[in-house]
């Protein structure tokens, strides 16, 4: 039996990595409120014991202290940090796999690897060097401003203080990225709008390039996967 594929496995693959990502957050962020819930739970009932006022007064405050201070700082900022540094890594390896392909494929004579400097910068040198369309300003521009959010979480654990000045309008001009006590502050929305460009980034790239996107398989009759 001969089976076609309809599709260039660069795209299935890169499809199938970004939507990993979106599935393990909405399991890692589920487990982080039912765990919130339930700590919340414990601490009423805690409570319930204690019948002295002032001593009730002092265990709720600093039970209550503890579980904002955990459960809506830092697991949402972990969890949101991870998030940045999982995109921004699967985008590299993916950027990555396709300037390597397109070298293969069109048999060119300049490889990513052979350039210097950012991510960004590389790309975007390796497709206007080469005269290469699927990339647009835009998308390099969204590439160097996310790279910029993932370099101050991996080298500065989200700290401000050392912050370019680029960085620092960036987050302030942004309605979903914040600072408080001079920490990235990030929302989950900001990781989603990204994952969703992104994703859509790729698939218009493979289109302008001509990679096949039709994610069917064919044996005697058409089938979808």
């Amino acid at each position: 039996m001969i089976i076609k594929f309809n599709f260039d496995w660069i795209c299935f693959d890169t499809k199938y990595a970004f939507s990993q990502i979106e599935t393990y957050f909405e399991i890692i962020n589920g487990q982080i409120e039912d765990i919130k819930k339930k700590n919340m739970e414990s601490i009423r009932s805690s409570l319930e014991n204690v019948k002295d006022i002032e001593d009730y007064e002092f265990q709720s405050s600093t039970l209550f202290q503890e579980h904002y201070h955990q459960y809506e700082e830092n697991l949402p900022r972990c969890l949101t940090y991870s998030f940045v540094t999982m995109i921004y890594t699967t985008l590299e390896t993916r950027l990555n796999e396709l300037c390597n392909d397109l070298f293969k494929r069109k048999n060119l004579k300049l490889a990513l690897e052979n350039l210097k400097g950012s991510l960004a910068d590389r790309v975007e040198l390796f497709f206007k060097a080469l005269d290469l369309k699927g990339l647009e300003k835009k998308d390099i521009d969204k590439i160097t401003e996310f790279s910029r959010i993932r370099n101050q979480i991996i080298h500065e654990n989200g700290q401000m203080h050392n912050a370019t000045k680029k960085l620092k309008n960036y987050v302030k001009n942004k309605n979903n990225i914040t600072t408080k006590n001079n920490q990235l502050v990030i929302e989950t929305s900001y990781c989603l709008e990204h994952l969703k460009y992104f994703k859509k980034m790729f698939s218009n790239a493979f289109k302008e390039l001509g990679y096949k996107q039709d994610y069917t398989i064919e044996t005697n009759e058409k089938k979808d996967i």
